[in-house]
């Protein structure tokens, strides 16, 4: 399901557009859950400079953000990774 999202992601409805269209977020619903994927395509900073961020992130996120009930880690190959994160949004939202 998850890797069905990923090539269909074109074709999500775009939330966000930032930098000239650099950074987007696409948003869908299924049922009452909301799917979110965001993605940065020119960064200034080489993705080994947030390694360190990113290593820690499962565990880093949920002691930051009162709001995050699970951080999943998702393994797809040896070289593509993702995390999936659940969130308690406050009533009535």
């Amino acid at each position: 399901e998850l890797v069905q999202l990923f090539q269909e992601r074109d074709s999500l409805p775009l939330s966000i557009s930032r930098q000239n269209g650099n950074i987007e977020v696409r948003t869908k619903f299924k049922g009452d859950t909301m799917v979110t994927i965001a993605e940065a395509k020119m960064v200034k900073h080489h993705p080994d400079d947030f390694r360190e961020f990113l290593e820690n992130f499962n565990e880093a996120f949920p002691k930051v953000n009162p709001m995050v009930r699970n951080v999943l880690h998702l393994r797809f190959s040896d070289t593509r990774e993702g995390v999936k994160s659940i969130l308690k949004f406050p009533y009535p939202l």
